[in-house]
């Protein structure tokens, strides 16, 4: 068991109150009717102490009234955050695939790193009911991001790091941005051919026809590959299939699915993503032929898109989209000029330089961080006390303690307390013995 508020276990010391009063309580003498008091002698006052405490069943009620209440205000939580008591199948566990480009370099089974890296991502989710999977070039920056959202889960949280670990993919500096309650893993992809050693495979390369997917209806099938033939002769780039990248679609407005793909759209969750549109953004031949352009389909952006390009007229002429088409999600910028038109054209040619965006320095680093490294970082996952800042569930409901039972009891026990005091059945159980007195009647 741990506590939300530890500091609120003080108010335990009020327990010494009720008794302290009782101890200090003058007892009340009961008035007995007497015939006559003129026989006998008079006698003085003597002082008397009390010598032990009267009303113990009362004062029990009044010192566990305040203990639950006490309790209560210290917020006990019991299940998995407490110390040593988290189930393995408990575990928030969120899992980072590294995809930079060094990742497009090929394993022993033949597979690039990235594939790999995503099947074992997968099959370590499968094995948690609590697993997610996040894909970033840029593993060390989402470390603080990843620790902030599992310290707001209920259960221990641990990052899994599946990558190549070449050298800067990850270091002590990064790691000590996550607390220490949040477990760490890390997973290595194994490069290069079977008995290979030395430097990784150089960095995949392919033309702009392997990383983009044009798909146009039967109408404009010819306006598309007629543009997208001119964009290989303007473009004359050879663009580098990015492991940051997945599928890349170019959707023309008489697709004949496109409307299906549009229903599915959602948010953006990759930064690799987000920068390969900001590329896409930026093109100043984009900029340039979606200004005069002249709008083949004028329905509404669906909600997650990012517009691209604008016309004169402030319309979107082509907008980006995350989308699941019966597969694997992917990427897919829409058009909504024709085909065969300059913006088409140069849409093709901002997708292309995007792709062909040299990667940085450091994914062509050959020296990958050493397995023994790796071991010293790795920790298992654990729980350190809910502190009252994060004692929130993702969900924004607040966490489930045993608060309201111990104040159903204080409740209760008050109740009782005050029936029990009050009630003619419990007068003689409450009266202090020997303190009876006498009083003389009408001839005393």
């Amino acid at each position: 068991m741990i506590w939300a508020r530890p500091w609120a276990l003080a108010g335990l010391a009020f327990v010494a109150l009720p008794i302290l009063i009782h101890m200090m309580g003058r007892g009340r003498a009961t008035v007995v009717q007497f015939p006559s008091l003129r026989f006998l002698d008079s006698s003085r006052l003597l002082p008397a102490r009390r010598t032990r405490v009267h009303d113990v069943v009362l004062l029990v009620m009044r010192c566990l009234v305040i203990t639950a209440a006490t309790v209560a205000l210290a917020g006990p939580v019991w299940g998995p955050r407490s110390i040593g008591s988290t189930a393995p199948d408990e575990v928030n566990r969120l899992i980072i695939v590294d995809t930079g480009a060094s990742m497009a370099r090929s394993t022993p089974s033949g597979a690039t790193a990235l594939v790999a890296a995503r099947r074992f991502a997968d099959s370590v989710r499968a094995s948690t009911p609590l697993g997610t999977v996040v894909e970033t070039a840029q593993p060390a920056a989402a470390l603080p991001g990843a620790a902030a959202w599992l310290v707001t889960r209920r259960g221990a949280g641990e990052i899994a790091i599946i990558s190549d670990f070449q050298l800067g993919t990850i270091d002590s500096v990064a790691l000590a941005a996550v607390p220490a309650s949040v477990g760490l893993r890390f997973m290595r992809v194994p490069l290069g051919a079977p008995g290979r050693t030395g430097p990784p495979a150089p960095l995949i390369r392919a033309s702009i026809s392997d990383v983009v997917t044009v798909l146009a209806g039967r109408a404009e099938r010819a306006g598309a590959d007629a543009a997208a033939e001119a964009a290989r002769e303007v473009g004359r780039l050879n663009a580098a299939a990015g492991a940051g990248v997945r599928r890349v679609a170019l959707v023309h407005p008489r697709y004949e699915r496109r409307s299906d793909l549009l229903r599915s759209a959602a948010t953006f969750t990759d930064a690799s993503d987000v920068a390969f549109i900001a590329r896409v953004v930026a093109d100043s031949l984009l900029v340039q032929s979606a200004i005069d352009a002249t709008l083949a389909d004028s329905a509404a952006t669906p909600a997650g898109s990012v517009v691209v390009a604008r016309n004169r007229s402030g319309q979107a002429a082509a907008f980006a989209a995350w989308v699941s088409d019966d597969g694997p999600a992917h990427l897919a910028f829409f058009s909504a000029v024709d085909a065969a038109s300059p913006a088409s054209v140069a849409l093709h040619v901002a997708i292309a330089r995007a792709a062909a965006a040299h990667p940085p320095s450091s994914e062509f680093e050959t020296e990958s961080l050493s397995d023994a490294v790796l071991a010293g970082w790795q920790r298992a996952p654990g729980a350190a006390p809910l502190a009252e800042s994060t004692a929130v569930v993702s969900d924004g409901n607040p966490l489930d303690t045993a608060a309201r039972w111990f104040w159903l009891a204080a409740l209760a026990l008050l109740v009782v307390e005050t029936w029990a005091r009050t009630s003619p059945l419990f007068a003689n159980t409450f009266r202090p013995a020997g303190a009876q007195g006498a009083q003389g009647g009408p001839n005393g």
